[in-house]
């Protein structure tokens, strides 16, 4: 007899992009979180081009959590 709960599931490749796509976002948002600590503690401005990359993350971030 198989034991069925003990059988993985398949997971589609573009499941598994998505969820890796959203990971490295979520790691970059992380590691540079302490732009926006250093700019609300001392009001030096976040690089420009950090700011764009962050928009970028949040944008995937939450389009690999609405499933698109």
């Amino acid at each position: 007899m198989v034991n069925w709960s003990s059988i993985e599931k398949i997971v589609p490749p573009e499941d598994t992009e998505s969820a890796i796509k959203r990971a490295k976002a979520i790691a970059y948002l992380q590691s540079t979180d302490w732009y926006a600590t250093r700019f609300l503690e001392t009001g030096k401005e976040i690089p420009d081009v950090i700011k764009q990359a962050r928009v970028f993350a949040r944008q995937a971030t939450n389009q690999s959590s609405q499933g698109t």
